[in-house]
């Protein structure tokens, strides 16, 4: 994952991407500040103003980076043919990989605060996550059309359900488990229950 995200960002962006989701996951959104951002690169807080001009750009450039990921991981996804559970096991995989290298990315993503501040990145994140339902809905409806999954779900609100399962096994994994094992041990039998209740059984 971390190879991805290089072929993005020029080193020192990099540096400053990778620092502010560390400090995300200690601290929270709050404890991002230039000065420890600074100190987690290990230069000067002026030194980081050459790089970038405000914490809502550092957002703005996680958003950014998220989005071509996923645009990445559909495109690697719709090229092997898969059939529709296998797409979406596969897309989880790539959501739990990412999230386990990067937790703090979660803290940024989803947090209300960040979008009553600001309402580009507010628009930006509405996107992603719009081109995301579209996407697993479609995935879905091509599944309940082949016979895989049952013909009377809603494709929309399955996918919906289906996002929702990254939040549940995230709080898991962080609150409950406390990150004993990996986020991914802790996520697929989520994923397995939410098959069960859309997968026409044979």
């Amino acid at each position: 994952m971390r190879k991805d995200i290089n072929r993005f960002l020029e080193k020192r962006k990099y540096d400053i991407f990778t620092a502010a989701l560390k400090l995300a996951d200690r601290f929270g959104l709050k404890g991002i500040t230039t000065k420890k951002l600074a100190d987690e690169i290990g230069f000067g807080e002026g030194a980081l103003y050459k790089h970038i001009k405000s914490k809502s750009e550092i957002f703005g450039m996680i958003l950014d980076i998220s989005e071509k990921l996923l645009d990445d991981e559909f495109k690697r996804i719709k090229i092997q043919k898969l059939e529709p559970e296998k797409s979406l096991r596969e897309w989880f995989k790539f959501a739990v990989d990412y999230l386990n290298d990067f937790p703090g990315i979660y803290r940024i993503l989803f947090t209300d605060e960040l979008y009553v501040e600001n309402e580009i990145l507010f628009i930006k994140f509405k996107k992603i996550i719009e081109e995301l339902r579209n996407e697993f809905a479609g995935i879905i409806k091509k599944g309940m059309e082949e016979g895989e999954f049952r013909k009377d779900l809603n494709p929309e609100i399955t996918a919906i359900r289906y996002l929702g399962i990254i939040h549940t096994a995230f709080t898991l994994w962080n609150v409950f488990e406390r990150r004993k094992s990996s986020f991914g041990e802790v996520s697929l039998p989520i994923l397995d229950e939410f098959f069960m209740t859309i997968t026409e059984r044979r």
